[in-house]
């Protein structure tokens, strides 16, 4: 028996004193941070509210004349292709499409254009 303290020297120390006190106060204190974290995880946004008729803010007056005037700058006049729209007209709707495309930056013609399109 030359080395006497070899055989508790090779294993952990949680292992040599078992104390089930302490490991009952660890597994709780683990539950209760994992219990934590999920209940703070983000919870899912909806990103529309179905009764919400506005889903890309409030618009005006104001802010269909400026889209009017911006469609105008680049060839495109909304009143009557609006009309054609509404009266099931898929070139005028293939149109409105494209005015998509002269975008380049969410702004309030690019809003108003998305209610539009909502709408």
């Amino acid at each position: 028996m030359r080395n006497a303290s070899f055989a508790s020297s090779c294993f952990p120390p949680f292992l040599i004193r078992f104390d089930l006190a302490e490991l009952v106060r660890r597994v709780v204190v683990m539950t209760g941070i994992a219990l934590l974290a999920i209940l703070s995880l983000p919870r899912p946004v909806q990103a529309q509210n179905p009764k919400d008729a506005t889903p890309f803010g409030p618009i005006g007056e104001v802010d269909v004349d400026q889209l009017m005037k911006f469609g105008r700058a680049r060839g495109f006049d909304l009143q009557p292709e609006m009309q054609r729209i509404y009266q099931k007209d898929e070139e005028a709707l293939a149109r409105l499409f494209a005015l998509s495309l002269k975008f380049k930056k969410f702004d309030k013609n690019a809003r108003t254009y998305g209610q539009i399109m909502y709408s």
